[in-house]
């Protein structure tokens, strides 16, 4: 499952015309990606929520520290595995 979402969240990225310097996810193996290195500004901050939040067909629940899981793919990965089994639950 994890290539899978980080599959879909380098096309997320890629959908706002970012480019993440990470060929599949073997990369993350050795080294974590900081993401806030391809967030500009807080435009550009949004327009990838709401590419994640298409991609994926979820909806990131209010009042999430966005920051803290934007920091780096490993914890994006992550988080968005939450939404999804908390999601797949309900």
């Amino acid at each position: 499952m994890d290539e899978i979402v980080f599959n879909k969240i380098i096309k997320a990225f890629e959908n706002v015309g970012l480019s993440v310097e990470c060929e599949d996810i073997n990369c993350l193996i050795e080294n974590d990606i900081n993401l806030q290195d391809y967030i500009s500004d807080s435009l550009t901050f949004i327009s990838v929520i709401i590419s994640l939040e298409e991609e994926f067909e979820i909806e990131f629940p209010d009042g999430i520290s966005y920051y803290e899981y934007m920091n780096s793919l490993k914890s994006l990965i992550k988080l968005i595995k939450e939404i999804i089994s908390d999601s797949n639950q309900d």
